[in-house]
């Protein structure tokens, strides 16, 4: 099982991945999701570990399925 660090960084890249993939920056994912763009910018820096509240909103923000934004994170968590 990956430790912490490493699934805060799985996320981090799935998440900034879908971001440069749907051509937002991360000012307006955080518009998007309702977050502050410092919050966005942690979690893509893998320094902040992401709420379920916040992933969700992440999710929406860039207009993809939870299940779309789980797959990419479960696929860098065993790169």
């Amino acid at each position: 099982m990956a430790d912490q660090t490493a699934k805060q960084k799985a996320l981090a890249r799935a998440v900034r991945e879908w971001r440069v993939r749907v051509g937002m920056t991360q000012e307006g994912l955080a518009d998007a999701a309702g977050l502050g763009p410092n919050y966005v910018s942690q979690i893509e820096r893998g320094v902040h570990r992401a709420s379920f509240d916040a992933v969700t909103r992440i999710a929406d923000g860039l207009g993809i399925t939870l299940s779309d934004l789980i797959r990419v994170y479960e696929e860098r968590l065993n790169d």
